[in-house]
């Protein structure tokens, strides 16, 4: 195993604190990492690993968008989208749809898909009223979405990764 195996992965995280194991073990060493509060190595070890998520597939949703990841109001797919919190009937809704839905501004949006929260104090939020950030599970042949709370790091770095707002014609007119 390489050192670049585990670099993959941000510090701090339960996927860093398995892979590092991993390449220590590699290497004859025992666990050497604490995560969160958790300072004896091997029960570190042993929460991060309960708590890690590895794509099968190497990169979550193998690096592509599903095809019902679509905005259910525009039609807008390849970024990123909102579905109703607490609710089993799943309504993905781009940034724009979500705000006129819930009657908020998103005109604040940014890169990461965080509006100016109502709250002030410039704080930013990825929630648009009772809309979160819809992140597909890896489940074959569902249409299933993480909890909020849930999101592995993986799905959360694939949502980031995502323009926050749909393409507008004009961009779509310059991209082709």
């Amino acid at each position: 195993m390489k050192r670049s195996d585990v670099e993959r992965y941000r510090r701090g995280t339960a996927e860093y604190v398995v892979m590092h194991a991993r390449w220590a073990a590699s290497r004859g060493r025992r666990p050497s990492l604490s995560f969160f509060l958790q300072a004896n190595p091997q029960k570190a070890l042993a929460w991060a690993e309960s708590m890690a998520y590895f794509p099968p597939s190497g990169s979550y949703l193998g690096g592509g968008t599903p095809e019902h990841y679509v905005c259910a109001e525009c039609g807008a797919s390849g970024c990123k989208l909102w579905r109703p919190y607490n609710s089993f009937d799943i309504h993905l809704l781009c940034a724009v749809c979500a705000g006129k839905d819930q009657k908020k501004g998103t005109s604040t949006i940014d890169e990461r898909g965080t509006i100016l929260s109502e709250l002030g104090h410039n704080q930013r939020s990825d929630q648009i009223g009772w809309y979160i950030p819809a992140v597909p599970t890896e489940d074959e042949g569902m249409e299933a979405y993480w909890g909020y709370t849930s999101v592995p790091n993986a799905g959360c770095d694939w949502w980031a990764a995502l323009p926050s707002l749909p393409p507008t014609p004009e961009k779509e007119a310059v991209a082709a």
